[in-house]
């Protein structure tokens, strides 16, 4: 199933299109937020690509309603997230690519940052909301091995997903973008730039925190190694040494003190 309509023309306006990639499947209960979230932007050129994964709710419908609100829309049967991911970007126009999750919200701070775009070999990224509370800064290459960047408060230039090989690896059922990042990470021809903006609101209860990627558990160690040298392996692997330490501490710091609690 798809509907389409058609696109304006870039010419029309003076700032580069942005794409927004949504994914979804049985969303009906917060499609429809995300998409009026979309809409509620004042940056004046963007289009919103939706692929849902045969959803069998009423997030079709939903779909059918909000046609010429969205860019371009499909529904048939996938992999996965990453794989409906990959299948969106062929469908894109935008200069500049941004991943939605159908739960998520988008702040004004999308606008904001991509007023900023302008730089074609960077990769552009703020902050997020997560759990009421403003999360995720600026990285460096020994942060970026302890945690990676909210997906949701990327914007990568399209030309990236021209270069072979830069798709989501689909093996990886929640860290595909993670993996994606370390890759662009060791790229000599991308950069990675900052801004202080709070770009969406992220749904910390998806799928990124209830199903366990136990590919990536296994190779973790190796593709940090690998993309971000065994300097950095070193140092994470020390970091989390120290943390692992620091809580067995704490738990019996913490044990000690019931005791004395129980026995004053």
């Amino acid at each position: 199933m798809m509907k389409k309509q058609k696109q304006k023309k870039l010419e029309a306006y003076e700032y580069p299109l942005v794409s927004i990639i949504t994914v979804v499947r049985n969303g009906q209960a917060y499609i429809q937020r995300c998409i009026d979230s979309v809409l509620a932007q004042s940056y004046p050129n963007i289009e919103h690509v939706i692929i849902d994964g045969a959803s069998t709710d009423d997030t079709i419908d939903i779909l059918k309603k909000n046609t010429h609100q969205i860019a371009f829309w499909l529904s048939e049967v996938d992999k996965g997230i990453y794989d409906a991911m990959n299948k969106a970007i062929s469908y894109v126009n935008g200069e500049w690519i941004l991943f939605l999750g159908s739960d998520d919200i988008l702040l004004p701070g999308f606008s904001e940052m991509a007023y900023q775009l302008n730089e074609r070999s960077a990769i552009y990224y703020g902050r997020v909301i997560c759990q009421g509370k403003i999360q995720y800064g600026e990285v460096d290459q020994d942060t970026l091995a302890l945690r990676g960047i909210a997906h949701q408060a990327i914007f990568y230039p399209a030309c990236i997903f021209t270069k072979k090989h830069y798709r989501f690896n689909i093996q990886y059922v929640v860290y595909a973008d993670y993996i994606l990042n370390l890759q662009c990470w060791q790229d000599p021809e991308i950069k990675f730039q900052f801004y202080d903006i709070v770009i969406s609101d992220f749904n910390y209860t998806g799928v990124s925190s209830t199903v366990e990627d136990h590919l990536f558990s296994k190779n973790r160690n190796g593709l940090i190694r690998r993309y971000l040298g065994s300097n950095t392996y070193y140092r994470y692997r020390w970091t989390l040494f120290k943390e692992k330490i620091k809580r067995k501490i704490n738990k019996r710091v913490k044990m000690m003190e019931k005791l004395l609690t129980l026995f004053s």
